[in-house]
């Protein structure tokens, strides 16, 4: 009997040792991942904490990057994990979400309402969101989301910026309007700001920015400042700012031809006169 019993014993062991081994390493990935199913505007969801740490070498808040992925979906959002103390990181990623569920909800009109699609079928992705932290510094943080749009119901695939700026020092979201004083000067020092674009934009979509941007009148482009980061038809002009390190930059919704959108940055170095207190640069060395 006792013989048998350990013949018995070691096959166990060769049978459930893989097994065991396998199951390990399947929980340690499901402790960096969970999927909840949620529904925002008619929109069912999958979310996924993909455990990626990012942080650059300024970087003050470590960060994990969430992802969807449901019919035709796939958006990433980041969530801070660490850098400060939890109620002041639990605030700032109550923002990060708020705005990241308005961003989905513009997109989840479909005026036909198509066929449900089966368990089988492949759902081609119809919206991508990607995100970029622009700004990580113990005064903000701030992201700028690109939002990748194909339906069969558009003259044209889409991309389209949106941003989260948060005053960490006060755990709110900021606008423009918070970061500089909006007047007719500011307009008239924007004009000469940069446009960030890479080296190989042709000549002639550079020119149809400039064309665009040099039609947009003085009244209409402050009216757009005042308006600018609210996602959603309050901001008729798509105009969304975002801080890097050093940096103010600020995108344009322009039309297809010229890209879609642009972006022009200032160093925060060079807006004295128009940056409120807190932005100051000699407030946030």
């Amino acid at each position: 009997m006792g013989k048998k019993y350990k013949i018995n014993s070691a096959l166990w062991v060769l049978v459930l040792g893989p097994v065991v081994i396998l199951t390990v390493s399947l929980l340690s990935d499901v402790i960096m991942r969970f999927c909840v199913d949620r529904l925002v505007d008619k929109i069912y969801y999958c979310e996924r904490l993909e455990g990626q740490v990012m942080t650059g070498s300024n970087s003050i808040a470590e960060i994990d990057t969430v992802s969807v992925q449901r019919d035709g979906i796939y958006a990433e959002y980041p969530r801070i994990v660490s850098g400060a103390a939890r109620e002041d990181i639990d605030q700032w990623n109550m923002i990060i979400k708020q705005d990241f569920d308005k961003l989905m909800q513009i997109y989840s009109f479909q005026p036909f309402p198509g066929p449900t699609p089966s368990s089988t079928d492949v759902v081609p992705t119809m919206l991508q969101v990607l995100y970029d932290v622009k700004g990580n510094t113990g005064e903000w943080f701030s992201i700028f989301y690109q939002a990748d749009y194909n339906s069969i119901y558009s003259a044209h695939p889409s991309n389209l910026v949106y941003t989260t700026n948060i005053n960490k020092r006060e755990n709110k979201r900021i606008h423009l309007a918070d970061i500089v004083k909006l007047n007719d000067a500011f307009v008239k020092d924007f004009r000469s700001w940069t446009l960030i674009a890479p080296a190989e934009v042709p000549q002639e979509v550079r020119e149809a920015i400039d064309d665009y941007i040099g039609h947009i009148t003085e009244e209409e482009l402050l009216l757009g400042f005042q308006a600018a980061d609210h996602i959603g038809s309050d901001n008729p002009w798509g105009i969304y700012s975002y801080l890097t390190e050093d940096k103010l930059g600020i995108s344009l919704e322009v039309p297809h031809y010229a890209g879609d959108h642009v972006e022009f940055e200032q160093p925060l170095a060079r807006l004295g006169m128009f940056l409120k207190p807190e932005f100051e640069v000699e407030t946030i060395k």
